[in-house]
């Protein structure tokens, strides 16, 4: 993911809350809620890994790490999700992969 001349390549982590009151009650339509998420991810051309997506306790109810071409696209799809009723997005933009991304991240900003 670390980029070269300044050009830093990035995911976006989305995390999502449903927005229903009933709770665990509405977990049952989690599964449809999924693949509504992915197949609108990929409408407007992200691309989605279900290695990267994880199922949280707490706040958020999951997380997918997901490649957008860009961050108009990332915010495209937390306003598309939202109209859907299902639930809320916080995105969250990644512009490192690991300890060496990190580094190089910070010397191309110092540059």
């Amino acid at each position: 993911m670390g980029g070269h001349g300044g050009e830093t390549e990035h995911a976006n982590l989305l995390r999502t809350r449903g927005a229903h009151p009933e709770g665990y009650d509405a977990m049952e339509q989690g599964p449809e809620t999924v693949r509504q998420f992915v197949e609108i991810t990929e409408e407007i051309g992200g691309s989605f890994d279900p290695d990267n997506f994880y199922v949280l306790h707490g706040e958020y109810d999951w997380l997918a790490v997901l490649e957008f071409p860009d961050n108009e696209t990332a915010s495209k799809l937390s306003d598309i999700y939202a109209r859907t009723g299902r639930g809320r997005i916080h995105t969250e933009r990644a512009v490192t992969r690991g300890p060496d991304g990190y580094v190089e991240y910070v010397q191309d900003l110092a540059q």
